[in-house]
């Protein structure tokens, strides 16, 4: 049977449509052939078939029993058994279908299971396939250094990060370690990592290490009347190291020192051993340490000086003055803040005298001016024959020599950065001419007397060895020279 409204197969004996819920007219079986010619009722029209706007629509017919009558082909009385039995057929319908849509169901979420799966197989795949390639391995431990660690792949500490094209990396596992390697005292294990074909290398020192000497230092103060206690000493251990890069560390508090608590005295001196045991092998280490009280009686003072002597040289507390303090056990110190009286200039061909004081204690400092007054300059300078000069110059180089003749050529300072230079003939031949020529330097400029060609004039000065030049005709020329100090 096939309803006349929507065109569903109806299979069971119905009154409604169990899709549409259109009435179903019972026909005769004999009256089958008809059915075809017999033209279908017109579909009932609701208020949505009618016209909008302005059309002419009948006016809907809200009798209830003229609509009954024209829609329900039944008496009204046997609608609630009609809408039980269509209920009951409907439900049947459901339950004999229900395996069907359960298999469906079941082979639907099967295909979609092994879809979403296949999915994710293709999405990894394709991630593997595209992810960068691994370019290198660094390897880091951060875990247990001491004596008898064994560094492998259980070891915490061990910390992998893999590089890849493109500058990325991150953190890997799984890594290996082909040779396990225990650490031993001031030793280094040298640990080879892998990891897909790279290798890391990486060398863990041991944090064990035995002691190569204490080095004690007092921090305490030196007054009479200090006690000296363990609180007033700095004791560091260097420690051995298998590259030489020798470590230290404070270990005052695992140290002896005898004696303990000393007051010290004005004038007393002291020796104090300081002990130490290494856990690491039990060797036993012993230093000696001496201190002297600071309040101790000067019985001499003495002093140097080691700074300019030339004249003009101003000597003072800032100069270049070592002190020396000898105390009453026979010691001696070099020591500071000594003060003194006044300060003093150096003046030629005089000695100056600067008193110096320390601790009540006094003591005379004499320094003499190397500067020489012209006269007595010009007195030290010695007449050395040219020849003399020429021929043994490392002889004579650096005596004070005098020599008298003729300027032949003059070259004057051009600032007082710069020296004249004077070329002399120092060798009388005979009616007013001189030869052999000694080469004078001269710090005069801005002087009032000018020295000219044909001067005859008497210098002073250093002779400095031999000066070599090249003539205007090209030939090498060589010759004394002397810094001259006076030119008169």
């Amino acid at each position: 049977m096939v309803c006349k409204n929507c065109g569903n197969e109806i299979k069971d004996a119905a009154a409604f449509c169990p899709y549409c819920g259109t009435p179903i007219e019972k026909e005769d079986s004999n009256s089958t052939t008809q059915e075809n010619s017999v033209p279908a009722e017109e579909p009932i029209k609701t208020y949505i078939d009618q016209p909008f706007e302005g059309e002419n629509f009948a006016e809907p017919d809200f009798n209830i029993e003229n609509n009954t009558k024209k829609h329900m082909p039944f008496n009204t009385k046997d609608l609630p058994s009609i809408v039980k039995s269509e209920s009951l057929n409907f439900i049947k319908n459901i339950k004999d279908n229900l395996p069907k849509v359960k298999n469906y169901i079941i082979n639907k979420k099967k295909w979609f299971i092994g879809g979403a799966i296949a999915l994710i197989i293709i999405i990894a795949g394709v991630c593997w396939l595209n992810q960068p390639a691994l370019t290198g391995i660094s390897a880091t431990y951060n875990g247990d250094r001491s004596n008898g660690v064994v560094l492998d792949e259980n070891t915490k500490g061990f910390v992998v990060y893999g590089f890849y094209e493109g500058g990325k990396s991150k953190k890997v596992h799984n890594w290996t370690i082909q040779s396990p390697q225990t650490l031993k005292t001031d030793e280094a294990a040298k640990v080879k990592v892998e990891y897909k074909g790279f290798s890391d290398y990486l060398v863990v020192a041991c944090s064990t290490k035995t002691v190569l000497r204490i080095t004690p230092t007092y921090t305490g103060e030196l007054s009479k009347g200090t006690t000296v206690t363990k609180d007033n000493w700095r004791i560091e251990a260097q420690y051995n190291s298998y590259d030489e890069n020798y470590t230290t560390g404070d270990i005052t508090e695992n140290c002896t020192i005898e004696p303990a608590n000393v007051t010290l005295e004005a004038d007393g001196s002291y020796e104090f051993t300081i002990k130490y045991t290494d856990p690491a092998n039990n060797k036993e280490f012993k230093e000696t340490y001496k201190l002297a009280c600071s309040d101790r009686t000067v019985t001499k003072l003495e002093a140097s000086y080691s700074g300019s002597k030339s004249e003009g040289a101003v000597i003072d507390a800032s100069s270049d003055i070592t002190v020396t303090a000898t105390y009453k056990d026979g010691t001696q110190e070099k020591v500071t803040g000594w003060t003194i009286d006044k300060s003093a200039t150096l003046k030629a061909d005089e000695t100056a005298s600067i008193k110096i004081t320390y601790k009540n204690k006094s003591c005379t400092l004499k320094v003499e001016c190397s500067s020489l007054s012209p006269s007595k300059y010009k007195a030290k300078c010695q007449s050395i024959s040219y020849d003399n000069l020429a021929r043994n110059p490392e002889k004579y180089k650096g005596k004070l020599v005098k020599f008298t003749g003729k300027v032949i050529q003059v070259q004057e300072a051009e600032s007082i950065l710069y020296y004249s230079a004077y070329r002399i003939n120092v060798t009388p031949t005979g009616y007013g001419y001189y030869d052999d020529t000694v080469y004078v330097i001269y710090d005069n400029y801005g002087s009032d007397s000018r020295i000219l060609e044909d001067d005859i004039v008497t210098f002073y000065g250093e002779f400095t060895g031999l000066k070599t030049y090249t003539s205007v005709m090209g030939a090498s020329i060589t010759i004394p020279e002397v810094h001259a100090e006076y030119i008169d």
